[in-house]
Order: structure tokens, then C-alpha cells, then sequence
């Protein structure tokens, strides 16, 4: 239920909640963080976004993007992680509809929340093209590994920027036959993570590898 996240929140005024996190390493601050603020600047007046800070180096990092005062005076919140409290990401994946993630364990928990969202990553060229060149990973998002499918969408390199990620948002948050179907597949990954998930993980990425190596 999202009502009682969204009160302990303050989120009153009835738009949809869009959970926002582009990672917690400085590089992918730096990498995705403008393109997230600026999804989350167009899309002000059609949801309330909230970025969870995990600790006081990611809140500064985020707050020294060069469009977070904009974005804060769209009403962007960054909402920092209170001592010997439970993780406020959770609390905000709790209220959220939709959400917009690096790739990564955000990415699973988001899944297990049920909570539809998008996977945005940019890696270096080199390590793209050796990923490509020897088909490394068909999915770099954790539910989509689990599952074997393309459940949550993915948008990496040159299809990773603000106006491809803004048409994904929208189009999970009108499409309700999309939504639903989505938050069904995630009910899935419940069964799937009553058997040995992390051996599964292990061997599809030992496959991979194995792939590459004899290519």
C-alpha cells in the first residue's frame, strides 16, 4: 500500500511518485545525474520526484549537478537518509509509482516492491563494444537476468538521455495494460528467489564468459 509512505512523506497532492537514483558512485552521479534531473524537471508537472540520498557524500553529490537548483525549484526532492532509521529508499520505492535507476540491486528492489520503473546506464565505449563485440550479457538489470526477459526497460549508451527516458516514463504511466502486466511478471521474481538465486546468477554469467572466451 503506498498511502501510508506517502503520508509519512508529506506527498498530498495527489500526482503519481517518480523514485529517482542515479547510483551512488561519484562516476555514475556524474555520468547519469544531469539527464535524471532534467527527466525529472520536464516531468514536474506530472509527478513528484524524489531522490533518495543514502549518505551525506551522495546528497552533495547530487546537489552539485549543474541543473539541481532548477530542479529543486521544480520541486525535486532530495531526501537524505536520517541516522538509525530504516532506509528512506525503501520508504520512497513504498510510495512510488514509477521509477528511473542504475542499473543494480536498486533495480531488484524496486522489482520486489512492484514497482514498474526504467534501467539507464552508460558504460565506457571500450568496455560497450567488448560487451557487444562478444554478446557478454543480454540484460545488464537484475530482474531481467532473473527472469531471462526484458521485463523492466532498458536504455543504455546513446538511447540513455532525457527525452528517450521521458517518453519510457510516460508510456509505462498511460499504458495501464503495460503497468499491470509488468507488476505481474515482478510477482514472479518472488518465486524465482525462493531458489539458489545467486547460483543462477553465477552460472548465467559463467556461461557468458565462457562464450566469450572461446569466440
Amino acid at each position: 500500500d503506498k498511502k501510508p509512505a506517502r503520508d509519512r512523506l508529506g506527498l498530498t497532492d495527489g500526482r503519481p511518485v517518480l523514485y529517482i537514483l542515479p547510483g551512488s558512485r561519484a562516476t555514475d552521479i556524474a555520468s547519469l545525474g544531469k539527464d535524471f534531473l532534467e527527466v525529472a524537471i520536464s516531468l514536474a508537472g506530472e509527478f513528484q520526484s524524489i531522490i533518495p540520498a543514502a549518505t551525506p557524500t551522495i546528497e552533495e553529490r547530487i546537489q552539485s549537478l549543474p541543473n539541481w537548483l532548477l530542479a529543486q525549484t521544480k520541486g525535486v526532492r532530495l531526501l537524505p537518509q536520517p541516522q538509525l532509521a530504516p532506509p528512506v529508499s525503501h520508504l520512497v520505492m513504498q510510495a512510488a509509482d514509477i521509477g528511473l535507476v542504475a542499473s543494480g540491486t536498486a533495480a531488484l528492489e524496486m522489482a520486489l516492491f512492484g514497482r514498474p520503473h526504467l534501467i539507464a546506464n552508460r558504460v565506457t565505449w571500450l568496455a560497450y563494444r567488448l560487451m557487444k563485440a562478444q554478446s557478454l550479457a543480454r540484460f545488464i538489470g537484475l530482474p531481467n537476468i532473473i527472469l531471462d526477459a526484458q521485463v523492466v526497460p532498458e536504455y543504455i549508451q546513446e538511447n540513455c538521455n532525457a527525452a528517450e527516458l521521458i517518453k519510457g516514463i510516460q508510456g509505462l504511466q498511460t499504458h495501464a495494460g503495460l503497468y499491470e502486466s509488468t507488476v505481474e511478471r515482478f510477482s514472479l521474481l518472488h518465486a524465482a528467489l525462493q531458489r539458489d538465486t545467486p547460483s543462477l546468477i553465477s552460472d548465467y554469467l559463467e556461461d557468458a564468459f565462457k562464450s566469450c572466451a572461446s569466440a
